[in-house]
């Protein structure tokens, strides 16, 4: 199964900042986090969704005349698995205030470290 690179897409967004963050009884551990308003957050969010939605779309459509099997069919199901859970992931954030904006963060997505 495909993974997704939830940082990235993050980072290709114009509407919020991704980062690092360390929040509340983290214990020093970064994981992802994304800054803006509310409003920016959320956009940036169902944008993502919508996009991994797309791209999986595009796999499935890509190889569908080749479906026959039940693997084929199992991988249909694994894709739709995989779309709410990552749907589920990215719904399920945490949140903390940063003055006017906010961050929301996922304790459970490890930020990477660009590499300079």
């Amino acid at each position: 199964m495909r993974m997704f690179d939830i940082q990235s897409y993050f980072e290709d967004c114009e509407e919020v900042k991704a980062r690092s963050y360390s929040g509340r009884f983290m214990y020093g551990k970064d994981c992802l986090g994304i800054v803006g308003s509310i409003q920016e957050c959320m956009q940036a969010i169902a944008r993502i969704i919508a996009r991994i939605i797309q791209e999986m779309y595009d796999e499935v459509v890509n190889y569908a005349e080749d479906l026959a099997d039940d693997d084929d069919a199992n991988e249909l199901e694994r894709l739709h698995e995989s779309a709410q859970n990552i749907t589920k992931t990215l719904l399920s954030y945490k949140q903390d205030n940063m003055g006017y904006d906010v961050i929301l963060y996922w304790p459970d997505i490890e930020y990477k470290r660009k590499e300079e």
